[in-house]
C-alpha cells in the first residue's frame, strides 16, 4: 500500500506543482496540504 501511495504522491507533484502546498506520507496514509483557492480543483482531479 505504502508504494501506491508514494506513487500517488508523485504523481501528485508532476501534475499539480503549483497547487500542492506539501504532501506528507506517514503511519500508512497521505495527506496533502492545499491551499482555499486550489480545493476544489485539486479535489476535481483527485476525483
Amino acid at each position: 500500500m505504502s508504494q501506491k501511495l508514494n506513487e500517488l504522491s508523485t504523481y501528485l507533484g508532476e501534475k499539480m506543482t503549483d497547487r500542492i502546498g506539501e504532501a506528507v506520507l506517514a503511519y500508512g496514509e497521505l495527506t496533502v496540504s492545499v491551499e482555499p483557492i486550489n480545493l476544489i480543483e485539486v479535489a476535481t482531479f483527485l476525483r
